[in-house]
């Protein structure tokens, strides 16, 4: 728990680290609900809404890429300089 704690001071842009995790908790949230309505209802049509999960992990994966490769860049020119 102290980890985290520590961690937690070290983060350094608050908005972007939500943004990385909400992408994976929203593609939770839809599995969950497809899950749901299969045990409950037995509806195909649920299985739909995994087409809109991959996309938004996808999503999440392409802005955590993104965002890694500007890192990356930011430190060549430090380097650089």
């Amino acid at each position: 728990m102290y980890s985290v704690l520590r961690a937690r001071k070290r983060i350094h842009n608050p908005l972007a680290t939500l943004r990385r995790v909400g992408w994976t908790a929203i593609a939770n949230l839809l599995l969950v609900y497809v899950a749901t309505r299969l045990w409950f209802s037995a509806d195909p049509g649920a299985l739909g809404l995994l087409n809109v999960v991959v996309f938004v992990l996808l999503v999440g994966a392409a802005d955590l890429a993104w965002e890694m490769l500007v890192e990356v860049s930011r430190e060549g020119l430090r380097k650089a300089s």
